[in-house]
């Protein structure tokens, strides 16, 4: 997370709300601009990320905005891409991936509990519980159904090069009409 501090613009808008976001942004992130800083703190509202990031761009047209969200939160609510292309109204999802609700299975995992309903797993047909292996959910290929432009990072480091090769700033992709 700080990484993404010294790599986006200065004046980029970041949104998040959920899982251990607010708290992680708290720790490290360093705005470098006044306005840029939308996370939402009171009820960690899982599914806010995407809509929220599309509100910003909306009110702040000329600013660079990115969502940082969860694979929860990203999958409760996903819908405003369409939205956002139909608007051309460019943000970019910085999607966090990691099979599961990561910060309640966390919690759960820290009070003594087995994971429950928490990772993204199959049913085992023997027992009939979620024991399988994990769900491969595909989010960037769900973000390019909708017609935006993704890329996959897998190395943080590898995120500096990309930078350089994004969306060009304040353009909406794909450029159809």
């Amino acid at each position: 997370m700080a990484y993404s501090t010294k790599t986006l613009p200065a004046d980029a808008v970041i949104v998040a709300a959920a899982g251990s976001l607010p708290g992680d942004l708290q720790r490290v992130w360093r705005n470098r601009a006044t306005n840029t800083y939308h996370v939402e703190y009171g009820y960690s509202c899982m599914g806010y990320e995407v809509s929220a990031a599309l509100g910003v761009k909306l009110a702040q047209p000329q600013s660079e905005v990115y969502s940082l969200v969860g694979d929860g939160s990203f999958m409760m609510l996903h819908s405003e891409l369409v939205t956002s292309l139909q608007e051309r109204a460019k943000i970019n999802i910085v999607l966090l991936d990691n099979m599961a609700n990561g910060c309640i299975n966390n919690l759960q995992m820290e009070h003594g509990m087995d994971s429950f309903g928490t990772e993204f797993r199959f049913r085992c047909a023997e027992s009939g519980q979620l024991q399988g292996g994990l769900v491969p959910v595909d989010f960037a290929t769900v973000a390019a159904g909708y017609g935006c432009k993704t890329w996959r990072v897998n190395d943080a480091r590898r995120t500096t090069p990309r930078a350089g090769r994004r969306a060009p700033r304040n353009r909406q992709h794909p450029d159809r009409h």
